[in-house]
């Protein structure tokens, strides 16, 4: 048997064991076992016997919405590691980022984005360097970044601050304290 022939072979094998309704972990290790194949007949002909318990797998395995208490819960954090950037998780995602929304759609995503936080603290710091950390009643917390000079003044008890804050020029955040007007530069650490 040439090796075509047997690729073929090892292809075609992959089909019954995934004519039932593959769990997702089973159709994820079949492609990669696809996509290992180095013959171009071989590797599509495993592909075409997949595509159709493909979809199904993928619709499953749907997230459920994200709920506008997570979407604040989250604000500030980077969750993906990377800035913007977000995962592109199913193939419907996939190169997203390069379509050109209408100005409709770039409203409505803009209006879906929390753009600011208000919170009570529960308690503050400051670290060797002076630059403070805050504790709020929501479970965040909050530091100054490092190259912010500016000079925090809290009130005595911690549960008497609010603050406000609110996304900033590329990706930074700023933060009031109490109504004041004065703005300090601040990064979510937790």
């Amino acid at each position: 048997m040439n090796r075509k022939a047997l690729l073929f072979a090892a292809a075609l094998s992959l089909a019954p064991a995934l004519a039932q309704a593959a769990p997702r972990d089973t159709l994820l290790n079949a492609l990669g076992q696809c996509a290992a194949l180095t013959e171009a007949p071989a590797r599509l002909a495993c592909y075409d016997k997949l595509a159709p318990q493909f979809q199904p797998a993928a619709q499953a395995a749907a997230p459920a919405p994200v709920t506008k208490a997570q979407k604040e819960s989250w604000f500030g954090l980077d969750i993906f590691g990377g800035g913007e950037d977000k995962p592109q998780t199913t193939p419907q995602q996939f190169g997203e980022e390069r379509v050109e929304k209408t100005p409709q759609q770039a409203e409505e995503a803009k209006k879906e984005e929390v753009q600011s936080i208000s919170a009570r603290l529960t308690d503050y710091a400051r670290n060797p360097f002076g630059k403070f950390i805050v504790f709020l009643d929501n479970g965040q917390v909050w530091a100054q970044l490092t190259g912010d000079t500016g000079k925090a003044q809290f009130a005595k008890s911690a549960k008497d601050n609010v603050v406000h804050i609110e996304r900033a020029f590329m990706g930074s955040y700023s933060m009031t304290i109490s109504g004041n007007v004065k703005l300090f530069k601040v990064r979510r650490i937790k």
